[in-house]
């Protein structure tokens, strides 16, 4: 009995361990009415079944409810009640094995989980009391112990206490969302409206406690992911989305719940899996495709940040990337199906049809790389949990990592963490930077205050200036600039909850950088690691990606040059094996720069920052790469080329202010322009331009848009 009971373990475990109806439904406080102590939750403890006594005992392989149609009988009514409270009572049972099965939750989330607990006691009440209205008795067992099937698959999932969040919150309380909404209606029309009532007071809770589990299994997921990604990694089989609805769906409901739009519509199109093994009788595009040895390119660009349906939308801003990125693969690559922004004019069966430039001469008969010659079945940009949702690819393998992996790696404080483990940062910029999770951001002041104190440590030799950056973001998209230390102004405020979504922030100093670097990796399955080059990257300041600039040999090799280029390959080969011992395998790079600091006797010199955030996916730095190896044999004729001498490239992602031909017009000594397509207007956008060495490609690089336009001032602060 928890009669007396006076911490919450003593209370949780007196739910599990009493048989009676009474002590599972006495509510969570002291006897006094004070609140339970969880000052010391304990260790875990792991309870496979409640004590039950004989009167509401469980079992398996019940019947059905009886049909809608049938609640007309007072029978009937009271069968689908009692049933609903026993429901409700399993449902108390969960939250207290769940606060003792992770004793270390977060303290706002175990609050929370008490609370829902006495709203599941307070339901199990509400039907019982209706069913002995109606003349019934809940003691009529046995009754279906479903939700207690799942138990093992929770409390062993790797994904924890989200993967109890997956279950109860979002699979069985927001199917219940559609069942207390059918039955609701079905009572009131049945004449009973006093069951209609209790059924609506009820949805409304479920209401809250949907929003509950997809608050907290983003916040517990992996950073940045978004609630389809962590639902999908962590609902624990054979539960899935086609189970969290009934067959009258409440979008309305959800949305009340806070459920994006996306989510909804995932739900509600989500399949079971007999439906998917019936399809699967006829092969589908990906499984035909991948006997075939045909790479299916998934082109969900942005997929980390902001995923569109089914992960894929193709836009005018990720078309030429898309088109670049397909000239890496051999002739039998095809694009997945993707949703095209409208009125964009983009068509993906033009993008298969003209994918090779005339410039490069005959269409190649292999992919750019060895590691892409092999590749076959559904080849993302970037691996998500989104992917496998996708139509097209049920039943292909997935070349890429595992979604949660990648998730993992790809966040910027994992890149963070390594270059401090390891090392790499040199001692000028260590200490300076701050990691704040969601659930920081999500409180406000708390983040604010550890802002100030990090910022107040900085040296003054630095200056206060500062840039807040998503752990989930690309080419500069998110960023928060901050001006004199000012963390309190309206703009760092209002991005805080923006942050959270993408997974937290990361707080750093603003750093006039000297030069931007990068190193691509190909990292094999069995742990190999190639380096594939480093490079300089041209990006303008706000950080948009407009080309990148390099040597190279005779053999394709690919070299940044100047005094870092083997602190930059050290640190790349660090960093690839940390992410693979993480469990990534993949093309993937990692981003760096340069800046001028004092040293302690305040003499400036260059310093390397070799690592500011690990890209756990192909780049544009890897079609860079891949492009110079499909027009190397050009560049060594035209340039002469020999053994152990290097010649100079730049990828230029758009036209140089001027065009390419008053760019080209600057460039000393021998040249070769290879343009990649043409506009509608006939002018060269991307393409690639060699040159005898790296000094006679600055005038071209100082002409890439955007890249000499001044900040404006407002954005003093931007940062790499």
């Amino acid at each position: 009995m928890h009669a007396h009971a006076v911490t919450l373990r003593q209370f949780c475990s007196g739910i599990l361990g009493s048989g009676d109806l009474e002590t599972k439904l006495s509510p969570p406080h002291q006897q006094d009415g004070s609140p339970l102590d969880d000052s010391e939750p304990g260790h875990p403890l792991y309870i496979t079944y409640p004590v039950r006594n004989p009167e509401i005992a469980m079992a398996s392989g019940l019947p059905s409810l009886p049909k809608i149609t049938a609640l007309k009988s007072p029978e009937a009514r009271v069968q689908c009640l009692a049933r609903f409270a026993h429901h409700e009572l399993m449902a108390v049972e969960l939250f207290a094995w769940a606060l003792l099965r992770w004793p270390d939750l977060p303290t706002e989330l175990r609050r929370e989980f008490v609370r829902a607990l006495a709203d599941e006691q307070r339901h199990c009440r509400m039907y019982i009391d209706r069913v002995v209205e109606l003349g019934g008795s809940f003691f009529q067992p046995p009754y279906s112990n479903y939700f207690w099937k799942h138990v093992p698959a929770m409390s062993n999932s790797e994904h924890g206490p989200s993967a109890f969040l997956a279950a109860m919150g979002l699979t069985l309380e927001q199917a219940n969302l559609d069942f207390t909404a059918t039955y609701r209606d079905a009572f009131a029309a049945a004449g009973d409206q006093k069951s209609a009532d209790v059924m609506n007071r009820i949805h409304e809770d479920e209401i809250r406690h949907v929003a509950l589990a997809a608050h907290w299994i983003k916040m517990l997921g992996p950073p940045g992911a978004d609630i389809i990604e962590a639902y999908t990694e962590a609902v624990p089989f054979p539960l899935s989305a086609a189970r969290a609805k009934g067959r009258n769906f409440d979008a309305a409901a959800r949305r009340r719940a806070g459920l994006g739009q996306p989510f909804i519509e995932f739900v509600r199109c989500a399949q079971s899996s007999q439906n998917r093994s019936r399809r699967k009788a006829s092969p589908t595009r990906a499984e035909g495709s991948e006997r075939r040895g045909q790479p299916l390119l998934y082109p969900n660009i942005g997929g980390e940040e902001l995923p569109g349906k089914a992960g894929t939308v193709v836009t005018n801003t990720t078309a030429s990337t898309l088109r670049l990125w397909r000239m890496l693969f051999g002739p039998r690559a095809r694009f997945l199906p993707a949703v095209v922004q409208k009125d964009s004019g983009i068509s993906l069966e033009k993008l298969h049809k003209k994918w090779w430039p005339d410039a490069l001469g005959p269409a190649p008969t292999r992919a750019a790389f060895e590691w892409l010659d092999t590749a076959q079945g559904v080849v993302p940009w970037i691996s998500t949990a989104r992917l496998p949702l996708h139509p097209s690819t049920q039943g292909a393998s997935n070349t890429g990592a595992p979604a949660g992996v990648v998730a993992r790696v790809h966040d910027k404080a994992f890149a963070n963490m390594v270059a401090r483990e390891e090392r790499l940062l040199p001692r000028e910029m260590r200490d300076l930077f701050l990691v704040l999770d969601a659930e920081t951001l999500l409180a406000g002041e708390p983040a604010i205050e550890r802002m100030r104190e990090k910022v107040a440590q900085w040296p003054g030799e630095l200056g206060h200036n500062f840039t807040l950056k998503p752990r989930l973001g690309t080419s500069g998209r998110g960023r928060v600039p901050g001006v004199d230390g000012d963390v309190e102004s309206p703009a760092v405020r209002g991005a805080l909850k923006r942050l959270a979504k993408r997974g937290g922030a990361i707080l750093e100093p603003w750093f006039k950088r000297k030069t931007d670097l990068c190193a691509q990796m190909y990292i094999a399955e069995t742990g190999e690691v190639t380096l594939l080059g480093t490079m300089e990257q041209i990006v303008a300041p706000s950080g948009v990606y407009l080309g990148h600039r390099a040597e190279f040999d005779s053999r394709g090799r690919v070299f940044s040059g100047g005094d870092h280029e083997e602190a930059l390959r050290e640190a790349a080969a660090i960093t690839a094996n940390r992410a693979f011992a993480e469990g990534f395998h993949g093309p993937c790079g990692i981003d760096a720069f340069t800046v001028d600091l004092p040293d302690c006797e305040g003499v400036e010199r260059e310093v390397l920052r070799p690592l500011v955030e690990f890209n756990a996916r192909f780049t544009m730095g890897t079609i860079a790469i891949g492009l110079l190896k499909r027009a190397l044999r050009q560049a060594r004729e035209a340039l002469e080329l020999e053994p152990g001498e290097r010649r100079a490239f730049y990828f230029g992602l758009d036209m140089p202010e001027g065009g390419w031909e008053a760019a080209i017009a600057k460039v000393p000594g021998r040249n070769l322009l290879v343009p990649l397509w043409r506009d509608d207007r006939d002018e060269v956008k991307p393409a690639l331009l060699f040159a005898e060495d790296r000094a006679a490609l600055d005038a071209v690089v100082a002409r890439a848009p955007r890249a000499r336009r001044k900040r404006p001032a407002a954005r003093k602060s931007r940062v790499a």
